[in-house]
């Protein structure tokens, strides 16, 4: 079965990952100078459901919790790293900024969904 395309990112998309459900596609990307973005997805209607604009620079990584509920978005440039979960079941969302010397280009949830790995 072909997918949908999905439009709505104003800047390059550069990583992308299914909740685990699969109804929701979270895509992070940016530019250097223009910030970053990062879009939720409602893969069904193929429209995003949720914008995320915390990002100064841009995101390089996005990854859900095992339930859905909060997602991890990362990224930054050169020495300044910045990373976010925010959680979509509410508008609170919990931040951690600046989070290593360097961008973040990766993350992932251990397989228990009780440690949140990053890297560069």
């Amino acid at each position: 079965e072909e997918g949908k395309q999905l439009r709505g990112h104003r800047m390059p998309a550069l990583c992308c990952a299914w909740s685990a459900d699969g109804k929701r596609l979270a895509t992070g990307g940016g530019m250097a100078q223009q910030g970053g973005e990062v879009l939720v997805w409602d893969v069904e209607k193929a429209m995003p459901a949720l914008a995320l604009g915390s990002h100064r620079h841009p995101a390089e990584a996005v990854a859900f919790t095992r339930d859905g509920n909060r997602l991890l978005s990362a990224g930054g440039m050169n020495e300044a790293g910045e990373a976010f979960l925010t959680r979509l079941t509410s508008s609170e969302g919990w931040s951690a900024d600046p989070t290593r010397a360097r961008e973040v280009r990766c993350g992932a949830w251990s397989p228990d969904g009780k440690k949140l790995y990053t890297a560069d």
